[in-house]
């Protein structure tokens, strides 16, 4: 799986021909004007309580925006309790989101959204 807990990300486009889970918070860096793409190929998992956190970077140009943050899931998405995603999420299935988790963005599952 491609374990991506505590990385930093930067504008560009991501590929993973795997799952992609976090346990810990992941920092996306830029500005506001800068593009995130993120393809992933099984699911995606955030663990309870990790959280992804936009951050400006040293063009003083702002942070990141969530609309700028675009995820193409192939499988679905899980987000355990206590945790927090910024962006726009394409799912090929299912979105969970379980009791106290939470979403700055947009979520787009092709079969169903569940929110406890």
């Amino acid at each position: 799986a491609g374990v991506i807990s505590g990385e930093t990300f930067t504008a560009g486009v991501y590929h993973w021909a795997s799952n992609v889970v976090f346990g810990t918070d992941i920092i996306f860096r830029g500005s506001r004007s800068d593009i995130f793409i993120f393809i992933v190929d099984g699911y995606l998992n955030a663990a309870a309580g990790a959280k992804m956190i936009l951050e400006a970077d040293a063009t003083n140009r702002g942070v990141p925006t969530p609309s700028n943050l675009v995820w193409a899931i192939a499988s679905y998405v899980t987000i355990d309790g206590g945790a927090h995603i910024e962006g726009i999420y394409l799912s090929k299935a299912a979105a969970t989101f379980a009791a106290g988790s939470s979403i700055n963005g947009h979520l787009f599952p092709q079969t169903a959204a569940t929110l406890s």
